[in-house]
């Protein structure tokens, strides 16, 4: 059996409310534009309401959904969960309530001389969201690059991977919450995949369901264990490498 050209992950959490509407909207803008060759993997996390019955009766009905159920309610979770059940050439991330099909049209073939493309909002004129949350994003990527020397501009958007090259990376996270997408790009550029950036346009279509203060604390307490994370996995690389080195001196007398 073919692979998909392309698989879709999309976390989703208590959305029953708008699940039966759009649910068969993206499939059918994915079906008119790859026909057979996609797949849709809703990741529900958690849900206390029906979503995850809405999402089982669509993948009964439609071929090309998959649901992956996760017991308690975690972003990171269920979108890790999502890429590492893709089995499509490509693999992208969007939300139940943000997705854009012809943009996924258009980074395809970038994937020919790239291994990654970022959805970017961070140049002018695409971000419209209240200048709140834009003012908050820009500050979240300026610690990405001060902490980790993050050189794309945006990390929580619609980003498109080469599924092989990817999944053997999204193996070795260990983030989850919000935290998970930044720590994908981060260890994607330090295994020195080639990244490159697309213009997408982002607006604000509802309200966020949790406070943008909490989420941007969580933030910022998870990006440091991060790079203590991180800090020590190079400290025990560099042991190994100075062991092997010995190991290999000390034959050689």
């Amino acid at each position: 059996m073919m692979n998909p050209l392309i698989s879709l992950i999309i976390p989703i959490h208590n959305e029953a409310g708008i699940a039966k509407k759009i649910v068969g909207t993206i499939y059918k803008s994915l079906s008119l534009s790859f026909g057979k060759r996609f797949e849709i993997i809703f990741c529900e996390n958690g849900s206390t309401d029906s979503t995850v019955h809405i999402l089982r009766s669509f993948a009964k009905k439609k071929k090309y959904i998959r649901v992956i159920t996760l017991d308690k309610p975690n972003y990171g979770g269920a979108m890790k969960a999502g890429f590492l059940a893709a089995r499509g050439i490509f693999m992208a991330n969007a939300s139940i309530d943000w997705y854009d099909i012809d943009h996924l049209k258009r980074a395809i073939p970038l994937l020919k001389s790239a291994d990654i493309v970022v959805g970017t909002k961070a140049n002018k004129g695409f971000d419209r969201r209240p200048f709140f949350r834009r003012l908050i994003s820009r500050g979240y990527h300026i610690l990405l690059n001060i902490f980790f020397g993050l050189r794309v501009s945006d990390t929580h958007s619609i980003n498109i991977f080469r599924t092989k090259k990817m999944q053997p990376i999204i193996r070795k996270t260990v983030m989850d919450g919000s935290v998970f997408p930044s720590e994908v790009l981060i260890r994607a550029q330090r295994s020195h995949l080639r990244i490159v950036e697309k213009d997408i346009v982002v607006t604000e279509k509802r309200a966020r369901k949790k406070s943008i203060t909490t989420r941007t604390f969580k933030a910022i307490a998870g990006l440091v264990k991060l790079r203590l994370i991180l800090w020590r996995e190079n400290q025990k690389n560099i042991f190994y490498t100075i062991s092997l080195y010995l190991e290999d001196l000390f034959r050689k007398v």
